[in-house]
């Protein structure tokens, strides 16, 4: 059963991916940058310098924007998939970890490591909005359908319950 569940998750991580975008953004943690590779044509087409310690990558729901968490800085690094270029980086709290688009695309969330928080990035201007507390140690986010809860592993307490944490009246103004 445990990998019937596996290969769906996979199948549907895939497609996902592939309807996004033809690329795939992979981070490179011992160094400072992305690789982007063309899944196409299976060959890497271009390497983006982000920050020190990559460890997550998002694409957005519209496959514009490419979100990258910076552990060694303490930044995200938003990179525009017309050309591979970094447009804008935000800072965050200590070590960010695995990153999400809002289902809606209005919003990037981060699981923030080292200060037990998810923050929450505006994609409208690229500022940080809110910084919600979560278990120990978060490491991975997923957005759910209803646009207004999130799933948020976490590597300290709750390793073995993830927190689902409701969003959205605490972002929307």
């Amino acid at each position: 059963m445990k990998r019937i569940v596996t290969i769906g998750i996979l199948v549907f991580l895939g497609n996902v991916l592939i309807a996004q975008t033809p690329k795939a953004y992979i981070t490179n943690y011992g160094s400072n940058y992305v690789s982007v590779i063309d899944i196409q044509k299976n060959q890497k087409i271009a390497d983006v310098i982000t920050g020190s310690k990559p460890h997550g990558v998002a694409v957005s729901p519209d496959g514009n924007w490419i979100a990258v968490s910076n552990e060694g800085e303490n930044t995200i690094s938003i990179i525009s998939a017309s050309d591979n270029k970094v447009k804008q980086t935000i800072p965050v709290g200590k070590t960010p970890h695995q990153l999400s688009f809002s289902m809606d695309g209005k919003y990037v969330l981060a699981a923030i490591n080292g200060e037990h928080n998810m923050d929450v990035i505006s994609t409208t201007d690229w500022k940080l909005v809110n910084s919600i507390p979560v278990g120990r140690n978060p490491h991975i986010v997923l957005p759910m359908p209803d646009g207004k809860t999130v799933w948020v592993t976490s590597e300290g307490d709750n390793k073995n319950h993830p927190s689902l944490v409701s969003w959205v009246s605490k972002n929307r103004h």
